[in-house]
């Protein structure tokens, strides 16, 4: 089954009461009552064609109604957060009403609100410390999405299985991670050995996910991928991470690649070095994949 995040955030604009019914009962919701003066109760993607976030939204609702799936659910009103699987059939339509900071010019405070709601099962909850590589990687925007980039962690999480350790089985955000500590101790002679992080890994810049400077002094700026060197997409990020090559600067290019080389002044060192590396680190190895657990 599929992995899926949802938030419930206020501006679902129902009474903060009605979330905590909702957690208590295991239930996640979305609320787009579409136009006119009633809230619609239709789940047809035809009938939002105007708002394009209740389109996404439906459709990703949709797949859970009919096939299930895994669930990371967030709830404005509580710190701590619910994981389970949603059962197949068990939609249900929830009535309530608009709260006071009701901001839709067609309603009112008190104007008959609809929610559609989907049942959790297996339940478990986590709280904020917990499950962090999970939380690194939720989606940024939107009431409820599939959820790709996590591979089966939530199915794990959710089943009490072990994660896979492998190197595929790592977030984007989490193969970020490993490359700056390789690069912190790195087990080759050519490789140069970061000092210091000069900006956040990953997201900040474009092309780079790694920017900082060595210890003798001279700047980095390393690319993490998992695709190998003859993939389109690889020869793509590769030509754009050369014009950062200088002279005064160490260039560093992570990905599937059978050997070390250094060519164009880039440095390419295979991933799977760099994963028999983190193998020898046994207690980073550990807490890494068993960080959603704890």
């Amino acid at each position: 089954m599929k992995s899926y995040f949802i938030r419930h955030t206020e501006k679902i604009l129902v009474p903060h009461e009605e979330i905590n019914k909702l957690w208590d009962e295991n239930r996640i919701a979305i609320h787009f009552p579409g136009k006119g003066e009633k809230d619609l109760e239709s789940i047809e993607i035809k009938d939002y064609e105007s708002d394009r976030a209740a389109k996404i939204a439906i459709k990703h609702f949709n797949e859970l109604k009919c096939n299930g799936g895994y669930i990371w659910a967030e709830y404005h009103t509580q710190s701590i957060i619910k994981i389970g699987k949603i059962k197949p059939g068990s939609f249900k339509y929830w009535y309530t009403i608009w709260s006071k900071k009701c901001n839709n010019p067609e309603r009112k405070e008190g104007d008959i609100a609809i929610l559609k709601t989907l049942q959790m099962e297996n339940v478990k909850k986590k709280e904020p410390y917990e499950a962090m590589s999970l939380r690194a990687a939720k989606p940024r925007q939107g009431t409820i999405r599939e959820w790709k980039n996590i591979e089966n962690k939530l199915e794990c999480l959710v089943e009490g299985k072990p994660i896979a350790e492998s190197w595929n089985s790592l977030s984007p955000e989490q193969l970020e991670t490993v490359c700056t500590e390789y690069l912190r101790k790195p087990d080759l002679e050519s490789c140069p050995k970061l000092e210091h992080l000069l900006l956040p890994i990953g997201r900040t810049l474009e092309d780079v996910d790694i920017y900082g400077y060595s210890t003798d002094a001279r700047k980095i700026f390393a690319q993490v991928t998992h695709y190998k060197i003859d993939h389109p997409k690889c020869k793509q990020k590769i030509e754009k991470f050369k014009h950062y090559r200088n002279k005064n600067i160490c260039n560093v290019f992570f990905c599937d690649c059978n050997n070390v080389k250094k060519e164009d002044d880039i440095l390419f060192i295979p991933t799977t070095k760099v994963f028999e590396w983190l193998k020898r680190n046994e207690m980073y190895l550990e807490t890494l994949f068993h960080d959603i657990y704890i």
